[in-house]
């Protein structure tokens, strides 16, 4: 083979040296080494012996330092400085939210404590951080090798929270391990859009029973979350997956028709079968009808946002009253807390956030990486945008916190790991296959 030669072997070395990232080193190798090839070929056939044909190809490649500095500044690893900074910018509002619900609340409190809220959000955003940049130093591509060993880990846990979990509200939630509970419907969305993103790319390229093992796929898993009764975990599973199929197919429009209408039907039978779900749809549609009942949270989020005005009450003023304050409803809070124009600015880091998951998206090459950054970010985005729209009383209670922002151990660390695979993508753009050229082949 070529690459034995010592001429060539020697050039390749030299221009790889100077080249830090060695995940780009095979794929520069390969694209150097074919032309390479094709300069010797050329050659011999003007009647050179192979030796001389290969040296003469070397010798018009030009200097290999000087080629593997260019390549170097093609291929250096790239951090996408804005997501990251509006990842920051929410994780610094979540925690001064949580801080300044934890100094409403009394010392004396039996629910809360002291600061609890705040230190728990800390320790969350800390090993979040860390997760995160774990994940963006991990060659992404390896998750596609493990598909169907992440697709077997997600219904053996959701089997094991529908038989073995510990309860919220009625619904098997956490699957204990030891002193360690896992919100295991919470993660489910994330590790499913893994293992869409490695399996339906090659069932549409083979065009084989492509419809029905997207039902297999997606059947077992609808199934579980729905024994489960876990009602948000379902809509972003369906959510992030019908986006992944668009992706793939490039039929947006039968995958949007597609999720609405698994959307819409699901609801529905959730709505029959859970007087309580029906209680809060019909009063978030007239609160009228039981105003100190179903009712009430809406009315109670309409007045906290009106008494927050544009600056807000400050940090250690009197809570307001209504559930679930911390957790999904904690936008509600902050406008209370911080003002409306805390919250505008919060909104318009959502629509930069919107912005950075695209241009990704754009800029990556990987079919891989390009499926699973859209999937991944979908499901950020329609946690972001839904959250906003029911902390303000525009949508209807689905228990969908608000990425970053609100208090949660668990959904945090999935959130993050989710920005983590997607910088870890981003930062290997560059490096598909045939992304590597002569930088000054003469």
């Amino acid at each position: 083979m070529i690459r034995y030669n010592e001429a060539v072997r020697q050039f390749l070395n030299e221009v790889c040296s100077e080249i830090r990232s060695r995940e780009a080193h095979p794929h520069i190798r390969q694209e150097l080494e074919s032309h390479l090839e094709c300069l010797a070929e050329e050659r011999e056939s003007l009647g050179a012996d192979r030796e001389e044909a290969l040296k003469w190809a070397v010798a018009q490649m030009g200097d290999p330092r000087l080629i593997g500095k260019d390549l170097h500044r093609i291929h250096r690893p790239k951090l996408e400085w804005g997501l990251l900074a509006t990842i920051i910018a929410f994780i610094g509002y979540g925690i001064m939210a949580i801080y300044a619900l934890d100094k409403g609340v009394p010392v004396s409190s039996s629910t809360w404590g002291s600061e609890m809220l705040f230190l728990s959000k800390l320790a969350a955003a800390g090993l979040g951080l860390v997760i995160m940049v774990a994940l963006y130093y991990f060659p992404y591509r390896k998750l596609q090798d493990l598909t169907w060993l992440l697709y077997a880990v997600l219904l053996i846990g959701l089997c094991l929270v529908l038989f073995l979990g510990s309860p919220i509200n009625g619904s098997p939630r956490y699957l204990s391990i030891g002193f360690f509970y896992i919100d295991w419907p919470g993660i489910s969305s994330f590790l499913f859009i893994l293992v869409a993103a490695g399996c339906l790319p090659a069932w549409f390229a083979e065009r084989n029973h492509f419809f029905l093992r997207n039902v297999a796929l997606l059947a077992p898993v609808v199934g579980l979350l729905a024994l489960c009764k876990t009602t948000p975990a379902m809509v972003l599973v369906l959510v992030g997956y019908f986006t992944v199929l668009g992706s793939v197919t490039k039929r947006w429009k039968t995958s949007f028709a597609l999720s609405l209408g698994s959307l819409i039907t699901f609801c529905w039978l959730r709505l029959a079968s859970n007087p309580f779900e029906k209680d809060r749809l019909l009063a978030f549609l007239n609160p009228d009808m039981d105003s100190y009942g179903s009712g009430y949270s809406y009315y109670r989020i309409a007045e906290t946002i009106k008494a927050g005005g544009w600056l807000g009450q400050g940090l250690g003023s009197p809570l307001p009253q209504f559930p679930s304050m911390h957790s999904e409803l904690i936008f509600t809070f902050s406008l209370y807390s911080f003002g409306w124009l805390a919250g505008i600015g919060l909104a318009v880091v959502v629509l930069y956030m919107i912005s950075r998951f695209w241009h990704s998206f754009a800029q990556v090459r990987d079919p891989f990486g390009k499926h699973l950054v859209l999937g991944l970010a979908s499901i950020l985005v329609f946690q972001l945008v839904y959250n906003l729209l029911m902390s303000v009383g525009l949508l209807p209670h689905l228990g969908i916190p608000l990425p970053f922002v609100s208090y949660g151990f668990y959904h945090m660390l999935y959130e993050m790991s989710a920005i983590g695979i997607i910088l870890s993508i981003y930062r290997r753009k560059d490096l598909s296959a045939g992304s590597a050229g002569p930088a000054s082949a003469s």
